[in-house]
């Protein structure tokens, strides 16, 4: 699911509201706005350079299923909100690091979100 520069940014403070909460989710949302602020600077923006996009897909799906959930405390069957495992936090990296490499960036020197990611 795509999400445009607004939902990159709601989603991004959503989760700094809650950091505590949802820290590996709230790391997820850096590392979307990062890559959303790269595509910016590299190419015609986020909403029109496809790749990015793609390579973010796994982050905006988890965001998109955890949109409600994030809004209002709850999911719309009652559940509380969780956060995701780090594991889970390290699958959603996956194809954003290959996309990077690819695009021959080097993401733990160019990078201020490179942290996030375990050295290779």
């Amino acid at each position: 699911m795509f999400m445009n520069e607004y939902d990159v940014v709601e989603t991004l403070a959503n989760t700094a509201d809650q950091v505590d909460e949802v820290p590996n989710m709230y790391a997820a949302a850096r590392v979307l706005h990062a890559l959303m602020e790269w595509t910016n600077t590299n190419s015609d923006g986020w909403p029109y350079w496809q790749p990015p996009q793609r390579a973010a897909s796994r982050i905006t799906n988890m965001f998109h299923d955890r949109n409600y959930a994030l809004r209002f405390g709850n999911a719309r069957d009652g559940s509380p909100l969780t956060d995701i495992t780090e594991t889970e936090l390290l699958r959603l990296f996956v194809p954003v690091k290959a996309f990077l490499t690819k695009q021959k960036v080097n993401w733990h020197a160019e990078l201020p979100w490179a942290a996030l990611f375990p050295a290779a």
